[in-house]
């Protein structure tokens, strides 16, 4: 793993840096142009297929979330950890083991209780098509393990590609779906379901043509074993605490469907989709590669200073957006996707603050895995599930899905700001610079919300409103892109990074 210095005497970018700068880029390039490809197909989507088919298709991602995030028991994140490529490679072999287990426990379960299922969740259309959900499960969760393999080897181009053949074959199915008259949730679905076996398998086929000759080397019962008890605390911690977060994240999907409609859960989907897109872009890549870097940075005496810049970056890029989506939300969705998803932009104007504290505590939380601290997220996780269940709860049962998700995002705003300040309780940064760096988003960011506020009052059409947020938007990240050096870093060579 390599040392990490941010700054020479000079203020010159060392090539230690420019390697995370190179490995993030190349995520964010393959992961921004499958994200892209979704931009451009899913407002066509929307005009298509119903607030309802999206219903359905947010409900089977959400119950595949579920089982595939722990259905290898955590083992998959320790592969990163190890310093042995062997033992490594029988991380991998372990992992697999799981997940083929939880794929034929799930089949067994969906064969026998896939009617009352789907009658809970209000889509019982879908009960003759559950046969399928084991396999969006199995090859989710080998996407997932071939993900941190190929992480640990920073081969990040091969994500690239799978990422992109994803995107492709799922949004080519769903259109092809609507333009053939086969127009429902379930299109959607199996639209999902091909584009998340085509990413595994093309994944897989890089990762194999590379990596076969040491892997068959390398794994063995024994050693497995051995590794099985090593990582012990990933499967007692870091699994329920994953089940936790994403049984978390799930929830306003089951609320929804249950207590109100599949057009409600359609609404929400699309409306979280669409904000956290842009978002997911640059979290997720940051928080892979911080964490392969953040372990070195521990021992190098750096993580301070690199905690500090990350969070920087964060703040520079999603406070602004997440402050202007507060106020056009609706306008966005009206333009965009049709006036029949207006109410789909509601949601996003409720959940945009709540987003930008998750974007900013998701890439640094990997801290904890790297402190080995996996109990304090099991903590954690267990306080945002018990405080999501109470606000999403009280707005179902007082029939009210605006409410719900209000104090749903009201929640998500005091759990995950708690989190941004125990990161940097463990971090050490300063609260002087943290306060600097929030007052410095502000600066841009209020100015920005009073004049479209303003512009809304004197009612003008939304096209106009969106227009002129679009030109502030195009102003601010060139300035941000200038300014920040990490920003400037991700966007002045998209092309050269690209190189495996």
């Amino acid at each position: 793993m390599d040392s990490i210095e941010i700054t020479d005497n000079t203020g010159k970018k060392t090539k230690k840096e420019s390697g995370f700068f190179a490995d993030t880029l190349k995520i964010v390039s393959g992961t921004g142009i499958s994200q892209i490809i979704s931009i451009i197909v899913v407002p066509i989507l929307a005009r298509i297929f119903s607030p309802a088919d999206f219903g359905i298709l947010s409900v089977i991602n959400s119950i595949n979330s579920i089982v595939s995030g722990v259905s290898s028991l955590g083992y998959e994140r320790a592969i990163m950890l190890p310093e042995k490529e062997k033992d490594a490679s029988n991380l991998l072999g372990l992992a697999f083991l799981f997940a083929a287990l939880t794929g034929i426990i799930s089949a067994l379960v969906l064969k026998f209780a896939a009617a009352p299922i789907t009658r809970l969740l209000n889509i019982p259309q879908f009960a003759p098509y559950t046969w399928v959900i084991p396999l969006f499960i199995t090859f989710s969760t080998i996407f997932i393990i071939l993900n941190q393999w190929n992480t640990r080897h920073r081969k990040y181009y091969r994500l690239s590609i799978s990422n992109v053949i994803s995107s492709l074959t799922t949004s080519g199915i769903q259109l092809l779906s609507g333009l053939l008259g086969l127009i429902s949730g379930i299109s959607l679905v199996f639209g999902a379901i091909i584009g998340q076996v085509a990413a595994a398998l093309s994944l897989g086929f890089l990762i194999w043509r590379d990596d076969a000759k040491s892997l068959k080397q390398n794994i063995h019962w024994e050693e497995m074993v051995a590794q099985l008890h090593r990582y012990k605390k990933f499967p007692i911690y870091a699994t329920p605490s994953t089940l936790l977060n994403t049984i978390s994240w799930q929830l306003p999907t089951f609320f929804l469907a249950t207590f109100f409609s599949p057009t409600i859960v359609g609404y929400y989907d699309l409306g979280n989709r669409v904000i956290r897109m842009p978002l997911s872009i640059i979290a997720g890549a940051l928080s892979q590669v911080f964490y392969q870097r953040a372990a070195q940075a521990r021992i190098d005496g750096t993580l301070t200073d690199w905690v500090e810049r990350i969070f920087r970056t964060l703040i520079n890029f999603g406070m602004f957006p997440m402050a202007v989506m507060t106020i056009i939300g609706q306008d966005v969705f009206i333009v965009v996707f049709g006036v029949q998803w207006r109410e789909a932009g509601v949601y996003t104007q409720i959940l945009s603050i709540w987003m930008f504290f998750w974007f900013i505590s998701s890439p640094l939380s990997t801290l904890f895995f790297v402190l080995e601290k996996q109990e304090y997220l099991l903590r954690l996780n267990i306080f945002i599930l018990i405080t999501r269940v109470f606000s999403l709860g009280v707005g179902s049962l007082l029939r009210d899905a605006r409410l719900a998700i209000m104090l749903f995002a009201v929640s998500g705003i005091v759990v995950y700001g708690y989190l941004c300040i125990s990161i940097i309780i463990a971090a050490k940064v300063s609260w002087k610079r943290v306060l600097e760096i929030q007052l410095s988003g502000l600066y841009f960011s209020i100015p920005v919300m009073v004049l479209l506020a303003i512009l809304k009052l004197v009612l003008l059409p939304s096209w106009e409103i969106l227009i002129s947020a679009g030109i502030i938007f195009i102003c601010y990240y060139a300035y941000m892109i200038y300014k920040d050096p990490l920003l400037n870093e991700l966007f002045r060579r998209p092309l050269s990074m690209m190189r495996p």
